[in-house]
């Protein structure tokens, strides 16, 4: 309800790397919800190195806020990293990592994938801030 505005941004550039920039913002004329904007931008890279099979590098950051009257209600920048490195033509090994620079806290994913025809099995194991705490997940998928 009641009116808004918003633009966004979205620019996408694929040579010997690849960049993208997203960005958007929406300002309200609601007084209701104390909230005057809403802004979210994302940067990433991303490149192959043409080592064994292909080890791919990504990096992406993302700024969200939301902007109230009298203060910023959501003011948090998130960093991903993610290393992946195909073994073969079934199996694949990734490394994810995420990086909250308010909190300076780190959350991180290593995977292993192995895919049959129809069935996909993966191994996940992360490695978490203490009050979140590590995990171990086995997971057994089938396409049909």
């Amino acid at each position: 309800p009641g009116s808004n505005y918003r633009i966004g941004v979205d620019y996408r550039y694929d040579n010997i790397i690849g960049l993208w920039i997203e960005g958007n913002t929406i300002t309200t004329s609601l007084k209701d919800l104390s909230i005057n904007r809403l802004d979210l931008v994302t940067i990433g890279i991303d490149y192959t190195l043409p080592v064994y099979n292909g080890v791919l590098l990504l990096s992406e950051t993302m700024h969200s806020a939301i902007v109230s009257e009298d203060i910023n209600i959501l003011n948090q920048t998130m960093s991903a990293f993610m290393v992946s490195i195909p073994i073969g033509m079934f199996n694949d090994i990734s490394l994810i990592s995420l990086y909250e620079w308010d909190r300076s806290d780190s959350f991180n994913l290593f995977r292993w994938t192995t895919t049959f025809d129809y069935f996909k099995m993966s191994v996940n194991y992360s490695v978490n801030p203490d009050q979140i705490g590590d995990t171990a997940q086995l997971m057994f998928i089938y396409n049909h």
